[in-house]
């Protein structure tokens, strides 16, 4: 099971689909030359409350061409000759990095998973045809707003604040663009383009593909919908609804200001960078270990280990279980007396579902050097709440990392093999779950946006 799904997946050391992402700078750089190879081949081409539009996900990188991607479109009259209707409503559109995770309701940053996430560019056209870039790596904050023709709050949104700009609105060093996007012939105020031309509307305005490919990688939920990015890329806000001119200019000078919000860790370095959770201190910094192979513990089918995991939050005590995995308990054994998992992390947490620790690069991909024979339990086995397992990235990668179910789970299939259970602990499992939460790079919100330690694990036998 790769560890890009949301609710299923328990990555392991080897083959796992999740790597440790590139950092800010070197993103930047790669959508930086993407966008300028794009812009060229597009030029040589010549290329209150919101209104709802259900769409899709998009890949991670996407190059979207849609249909109607030319100047003008065509009717056929009563004659069968064909007259031209204007402008093309919608046109090719690339989108190039990561998409933001979908909008919550609230518009407040600290509950905004893309807060402090690098937004991804977008290279498009205009309604004449001429290439547009929205280019997050160019340096300038930007306030962007999608705006759908038929949207009752878009209509008074856009003369409003028109009529802001008319009168020397703005904020210095903040772009305003906007994306015309949900296109739907059928609705009324159709088309976009002679809408906002008859409310004089002065903001660059890229054409959204047919699928309202830029709504969806920016993670829109609703119309009309802002997105406020600093002069690094990161989002500092996304708004839905309409905004008053006093709350526009206050995003608006949030972006200029630079956002606030770290991006989610992606490895031990970035754990190390922040909050402890539940006020404890950090402990010493590590180095991983590594070894070729399990050392012999005394481990056999009658033996009752006890580990106790000493964590920023408390201690987990579980009772290890040999009958059923006795390479992979001793595995376990050995690691925790060698050191291996004290000052390592818990790299990801779901609530009400699994608490992931054990990789000491805390990238999801990392373990022991080694790796151990399958254990499964039997066909049908249910992973109950307070059972411990170990991740793996597929048959035979089961290493280091190990997840602690906080629920029951019927969907799990028996692929990960058991090593014991939790027999004390639940207020510190409890605290655990609790920790704010970042998304993944696989746009999972399960990154702890404070940092829960595994201070010591220590063995009982």
């Amino acid at each position: 099971m790769a560890d890009d799904t949301s609710r299923d997946a328990h990555g392991g050391e080897q083959g796992s689909e999740a790597g440790p992402a590139r950092r800010p700078w070197a993103v930047l750089l790669v959508v930086g030359a993407l966008v300028a190879a794009l812009v060229t081949a597009i030029v040589l081409a010549n290329t209150g409350a919101g209104d709802s539009d259900d769409q899709a996900t998009p890949s991670t990188i996407t190059a979207t061409s849609t249909i109607g991607g030319g100047d003008t479109t065509t009717t056929t009259t009563g004659d069968g000759t064909t007259a031209s209707a204007g402008p093309a409503q919608t046109g090719p559109l690339q989108v190039i990095g990561s998409p933001l995770p979908l909008k919550r309701e609230s518009n407040d940053p600290a509950q905004d998973p893309a807060a402090g996430l690098v937004a991804p560019a977008l290279v498009g056209s205009d309604f004449s045809g001429d290439a547009v870039v929205i280019d997050t790596t160019d340096g300038v904050a930007k306030g962007i707003v999608f705006l759908a023709h038929w949207c009752p709050h878009c209509q008074a949104e856009v003369p409003r604040v028109q009529e802001w700009l008319d009168g020397d609105g703005g904020v210095d060093g903040v772009d305003i663009l906007s994306v015309s996007t949900a296109v739907r012939p059928d609705r009324d105020n159709y088309p976009p383009s002679a809408w906002l031309e008859r409310e004089g509307w002065t903001s660059q305005t890229m054409r959204d593909g047919d699928a309202s490919d830029a709504f969806i990688a920016y993670g829109g939920d609703s119309f009309p919908y802002w997105v406020f990015i600093d002069d690094e890329g990161r989002v500092v806000r996304r708004s839905s609804g309409e905004l008053e001119i006093a709350t526009l200019e206050q995003y608006l000078e949030e972006a200029a200001a630079g956002s606030s919000v770290a991006p989610p860790p992606v490895d031990y370095e970035g754990f190390r960078a922040q909050e402890t959770a539940c006020g404890a201190e950090a402990p010493p910094e590590i180095e991983p270990l590594t070894f070729d192979r399990p050392g012999d513990m005394g481990i056999d089918a009658g033996s009752t280990p006890v580990a106790t995991i000493a964590t920023s939050c408390g201690d987990v005590v579980i009772e290890l279980d040999p009958s059923t995995a006795p390479e992979t308990v001793n595995s376990f054994v050995f690691l925790a007396e060698a050191g291996f998992f004290d000052g390592t992390v818990s790299h990801r947490v779901l609530p009400g579902f699994v608490i992931q620790a054990g990789d000491p690069t805390a990238t999801g991909t990392g373990g022991p050097g080694y790796l151990l024979p399958d254990e499964f339990p039997p066909a049908g086995n249910v992973y109950a709440a307070d059972t411990v397992a170990m991740a793996n990235a597929g048959p035979g990668t089961t290493g280091s990392q190990f997840f602690i179910m906080l629920a029951d789970s019927d969907f799990l299939p028996p692929d990960y093999t058991i090593i014991g259970h939790v027999v004390d602990g639940a207020e510190t499992l409890a605290a655990i779950a609790a920790v704010p939460l970042g998304v993944s790079t696989q746009g999972e919100q399960s990154v702890p946006l404070n940092t829960i330690y595994l201070e010591k694990v220590t063995i009982e036998r």
